[in-house]
């Protein structure tokens, strides 16, 4: 967990500072794409998908390495605590992979809807999500989808773009 805002200036120093003592390093911080405005006067932007977390990946932690990482700048501490320090597994571990699938910064999910008004998700992050959608709304182009990660349940808007079906 890292100051919200400071996500990417922990990044860099967290890996200015650990890099070279733990093989494997790394840190992902994931945003998304959103429509502001709505769909015709609208821009998109980048928008964090998990605000205040970067997730880190090495092959080894030692109390070195540690040290390092917490004394980057806007680091406030790892998941559950500094004592108890928790990995990913299972579930978590999954979704945690999807997202790096698409990289850091996942674009608008292609989508259209079908004969039944139902969304029918044709690639993107959306596409073979394990999560539920709670809603859509059509005006703003976003999905709010509920996501459990580290035993919490959030609920994030992500970005999508209207195609039309084709008939094959």
């Amino acid at each position: 967990m890292v100051k919200t805002g400071g996500e990417e200036e922990f990044k860099a120093d967290a890996m200015k500072k650990a890099s070279q003592y733990a093989q494997g390093l790394q840190f992902w911080f994931f945003k998304r794409k959103l429509r502001i405005g709505g769909k015709k006067n609208g821009h998109a932007i980048d928008a964090p998908l998990f605000p205040g977390y970067v997730f880190m990946g090495a092959e080894t932690m030692d109390a070195y390495l540690f040290e390092k990482i917490k004394s980057a700048r806007n680091f406030y501490h790892f998941l559950s605590s500094n004592m108890n320090i928790i990995s990913l597994r299972g579930s978590d571990l999954e979704c945690l992979h999807h997202l790096i699938r698409f990289g850091e910064s996942s674009g608008f999910s292609r989508v259209f809807f079908d004969t039944n008004d139902r969304i029918v998700i044709v690639d993107g992050l959306l596409a073979g999500f394990k999560g539920s959608i709670i809603s859509v709304n059509r005006r703003k182009q976003r999905v709010k989808v509920r996501i459990e990660m580290c035993g919490s349940i959030n609920a994030v808007d992500l970005g999508y773009e209207c195609i039309n079906k084709v008939s094959l």
